[in-house]
């Protein structure tokens, strides 16, 4: 090994011995060389420290390691000592590891290199040491499996600074010896109740064993045995067992096999308990664990666990569920609409019934009192709840009705929902509702139903205007539309078909002519019983004749199969003398008192040859 370079003011100590180093001295006076070999003698008096003497203002180090190591984890201790009055500084020690040692641990925590292997250490951390100090440090590495049966010398480097400023540096290494491991072995536990399957308050066996399934022998070792909290162990506890007082997550826990010492292959013990399930309980099985806590190899004979996979085993214990009552419910929908004996879609602008069957589908009673919740989504507006079970009440305000129990196994009671949907749902939209059914002490139950909305909406329209007229005269033509319901009639459209050679003279803004078509939005929508009107004015051919002004009704809601959804008026033309042939005129359609009266005109108007556009609705 090649000796360490030195720099100005430093002395370099390399196995014991200080290094001449010339250069530093060519340029020294005689009394610096003097004061130079002082101190170098003071070094070398160092080299071979005696007990309780500082031979130089320095540190002095060692470090205590096992007889023998097997591969795996190895550790040693690492001293220091300031036997100076002095503080000293820089203190620190650097570990050169061979090739097969890695860096794991150490305490003051290390600083560790993996490119060089160079692993330092501080005293407590810090690079000062104050007079009389002594302090430990700890180094856990990893050495590899070929190490085995070999000896491994580890080289150190000390580095300490007196309080002249001179650097002390010395080399120093320990050896570590690994002996050859033993054969490896192999632990494993089994757990299992007997019989499998048990009433509650049956008494059962629960069986834990330990193995080592070899080849080689394991070190001491212990096994915790855990049984759930609600089994209560009615043998006595085993000799080489503890049982914890409280249970902890559950479970209650034996420490056993505290006192094996060396298990060689095979089954090495077997622990029996005699334990009795619960009279109830709300679960349905019980779970049993057996887990085979640290071991140490034996006389430190470095052996290797092969498969710590298997330490843990469990078993589990079932047992019939308890009989309880349990709370079902059913969501009736679609709905029954008006008339029960028809089961349909509901239609939006009716009323409509609909039904919540509570049931008991367990195999107790359902006790106590039981409360029913209704939940529909917005559009239905409640007009009654109710139930005819014994000692029922229900409120329609928060949509709830409560019965007494008990509901027997099997049994139902049904809850009856009354009320009306808003007329402006609209045609194949969703209506759903959550029924709730809750019992102190046992669980909740709900069911969501849903459903499609039918819109249905008997349109009416009506056309009218002058009967007779003259050749060339302008007449105003008025159309009154109108919903009887039930449902609100969404984007109405009227439509005037415009016989050949009349012209249109004026018409409302919202109107659009095409070819012989007049079309006209309504609004967005009318509400059952309502009705509106429009007009436009039209001049005639100038001739002699009938002209049929026919209206048709048209909605994105179905028009239902009773409407009245087109109407045509007649009107005729003659010569101011009165010759000419006059055809009977007028409306072909009936008046609108087929709204029930709400709709109904109270005749025709004449309105002349103008081009007055009047809009009229009304609502009754």
């Amino acid at each position: 090994m090649s000796a360490p370079v030195a720099s100005k003011g430093e002395e370099v100590w390399w196995n014991g011995q200080m290094n001449n180093i010339p250069s530093l001295h060519r340029t020294r006076s005689i009394a610096l060389v003097v004061l130079l070999l002082a101190t170098a003698l003071v070094g070398i008096v160092h080299a071979a420290p005696r007990a309780g003497a500082a031979e130089c203002e320095c540190v002095s180090t060692s470090v205590d390691t096992n007889d023998s190591y097997f591969p795996g984890y190895v550790g040693y201790r690492f001293q220091w000592q300031n036997p100076n009055d002095v503080d000293i500084t820089g203190v620190s020690v650097t570990f050169d590891l061979p090739t097969g040692f890695e860096y794991a641990w150490g305490w003051p925590q290390a600083s560790f290199d993996p490119s060089s292997q160079a692993l330092t250490l501080l005293p407590d951390g810090v690079d000062t040491m104050y007079p009389w100090q002594e302090t430990t440090g700890y180094v856990t590495l990893r050495a590899d499996k070929a190490l085995a049966s070999s000896v491994q010398t580890i080289p150190y480097t000390v580095t300490s600074t007196d309080p002249q400023g001179v650097t002390h540096t010395r080399q120093e290494s320990f050896t570590m010896v690994f002996a050859t491991p033993a054969p490896s072995y192999d632990l494993r536990s089994t757990t299992e109740f007997s019989p499998r399957s048990a009433n509650y308050g049956d008494t059962v066996t629960l069986t834990a064993k330990l193995y080592n399934d070899g080849p080689g022998n394991s070190g001491r070792t212990y096994v915790d045995i855990y049984f759930d909290e609600e089994l209560t162990l009615i043998s006595p506890v085993p000799a080489d067992c503890t049982l914890y007082d409280e249970p902890y997550e559950g479970m209650r826990q034996l420490d056993c096999g505290g006192e094996i010492d060396v298990i060689t292959p095979g089954l090495a013990e077997t622990w029996t308990l005699t334990l009795q399930a619960p009279a109830s309980s709300t679960k349905d099985h019980f779970v049993a664990e057996t887990k085979i806590g640290c071991n140490s190899p034996v006389e430190r004979d470095g052996s290797d666990e092969l498969d710590p996979s298997n330490d843990d085993s469990s078993a589990i214990l079932t047992v019939p569920p308890v009989p309880t009552g349990q709370l079902a419910v059913v969501r009736n929908l679609p709905l029954f609409v008006d008339d029960p004996s028809v089961l349909t879609n509901p239609v939006a602008g009716e009323s409509m019934s609909t039904s919540v069957d509570v049931f008991n589908a367990g195999d107790a009673d359902v006790t106590g009192t039981i409360t029913v919740a209704v939940a529909p989504t917005a559009g239905f507006t409640p007009t009654s709840i109710s139930t005819d079970a014994a000692g029922s009440s229900c409120d329609l305000s928060t949509m709830t009705c409560t019965f007494a129990g008990p509901l027997t196994p099997g049994a139902k009671q049904r809850i009856v929902v009354v009320g009306a949907l808003d007329p402006a749902l609209a045609d194949g939209s969703t209506f759903s509702s959550t029924a709730t059914a809750t019992a102190s002490g046992f669980d909740p139950a709900s069911d969501t139903a849903s459903t499609t909305i039918s819109a249905r909406a008997e349109g009416v329209v009506d056309v009218s205007a002058v009967t007779r007229a003259t050749p060339n005269e302008e007449v105003t033509i008025e159309v009154t539309a109108g919903d009887a319901g039930p449902s609100s009639m969404a984007d109405p459209v009227a439509t005037v078909t415009i016989p050949s050679g009349v012209r249109i003279v004026s018409a409302p803004d919202n109107c659009t002519e095409g070819g012989s078509t007049l079309t006209c939005p309504l609004g967005d929508s009318l509400a059952p019983q309502e009705d509106t009107s429009f007009s436009f004015v039209a001049g005639l051919p100038d001739e002699v004749g009938s002209f049929d002004m026919a209206v048709s009704l048209s909605s994105s809601t179905p028009l239902a199969a009773g409407s009245i959804d087109s109407a045509t008026h007649t009107v005729a033309t003659d010569l101011a003398d009165g010759s000419g042939v006059l055809p009977y005129t007028g409306s072909e359609s009936t008046n609108l008192a087929l709204l029930g009266g709400v709709l109904a005109l109270t005749g025709v108007a004449v309105v002349g040859s103008t081009s007055l556009v009047r809009t009229r609705r009304r609502r009754s």
